[in-house]
């Protein structure tokens, strides 16, 4: 049983500057994840009257999901140090579930059945919210700090199923993002953290967990060096207990 993830995105952003504190921001991204799930040679077993049905089963599911988000965004600037933003963002989702299904048939006389489904999702729709600060401090002949912090959420979104067409759900999301670095002379501390929580439907919950450090030597001119260690944890609350993985 294998699994295959192939993800596409566009971004397109704009922003208008209004004197020296305040900026409006317009972006456009669509992203076109695919996923496809393959397992060949499973046993198949059908139980009908009079005799049962044994064989090997080849399926193939592709899901694939196209997501466009048209969002707003505002920044303002205080005292020359201090940055606040806000934002929302309207997102569309849209996709189509494909099934392609071989039955090897041995017993009681073999035979070969293939079926091919393609059917939609119910089109989803829901609102993110942004919100951000930061502040910066110090000139560049000098140390210099900056630290900025921004959270993305989500909220849960489910459609029925109607008609011939699939149900659709959207889990609930949080996407936190800090940023913290110091700069002396030419040499650069920086440390970067982004966490991202997903709440399943059925009350479970995962997160993932990436941190950056680095030492960088970054002159106003010529040569420049870094250095960065990385790390991903991705944790998952289930019923059963909890699962890290690292």
């Amino acid at each position: 049983y294998n699994v295959y993830k192939e993800e596409k995105e566009k971004k397109l952003n704009l922003a208008y500057v209004l004197g020296e504190t305040l900026s409006i921001g317009i972006g456009y991204s669509s992203i076109n994840l695919t996923t496809k799930s393959i397992s060949k040679g499973s046993n198949y077993l059908a139980t009908t009257v009079p005799f049962n049905i044994y064989g090997t089963l080849d399926n193939e599911e592709v899901v694939e999901k196209t997501t466009n988000a048209i969002g707003v965004t505002a920044s303002l600037r205080l005292a020359e140090i201090f940055f606040l933003a806000a934002g929302m963002e309207q997102v569309t989702e849209n996709g189509t579930h494909k099934t392609d299904r071989t039955v090897v048939i041995t017993v009681p006389a073999p035979s070969t059945i293939v079926t091919d489904k393609t059917e939609d999702y119910v089109e989803n729709s829901w609102t993110n919210t942004l919100i951000g600060f930061g502040i910066m401090l110090g000139e560049p002949d000098d140390v210099q700090f900056r630290a900025e912090y921004a959270s993305i959420t989500s909220p849960e979104s489910e459609k029925e199923a109607e008609g011939d067409k699939l149900a659709s759900a959207h889990h609930a999301t949080t996407h936190t993002f800090a940023t913290v670095e110091v700069k002396w002379n030419n040499i650069l501390l920086a440390y970067q953290s982004e966490v991202e929580t997903e709440a399943e439907l059925n009350d479970e919950e995962s997160e993932t967990k990436t941190t950056l450090m680095g030492l960088g030597w970054q002159p106003l001119e010529g040569f420049t060096a870094s250095l960065y260690s990385f790390n991903r944890v991705i944790t998952s609350e289930t019923a059963l207990g909890e699962v890290k993985v690292n």
